[in-house]
């Protein structure tokens, strides 16, 4: 691809991460249905480190550089 038909998208993201509720509330995805993505690997996450009963966090940098790479 040459520079002339470059594109150029900027992606503003409030907060780097979200918790599964909050994605739900983003997406209307069943929390069930992101928990599934997330167990085979399609959404990104983590433990939360500050919460001892580790709750998850959805990595929505990670989710948008996953997003851009795909054809």
């Amino acid at each position: 691809m040459s520079s002339k038909n470059a594109i150029c998208i900027n992606i503003q993201i409030a907060t780097p991460y979200v918790t599964v509720k909050k994605f739900h509330e983003q997406t209307g995805l069943s929390e069930s249905k992101i928990r599934d993505l997330i167990d085979e690997g399609f959404i990104p996450s983590q433990k939360d480190p500050n919460k001892k009963r580790g709750s998850v966090l959805i990595n929505l940098m990670a989710l948008a550089k996953q997003a851009a790479t795909q054809a």
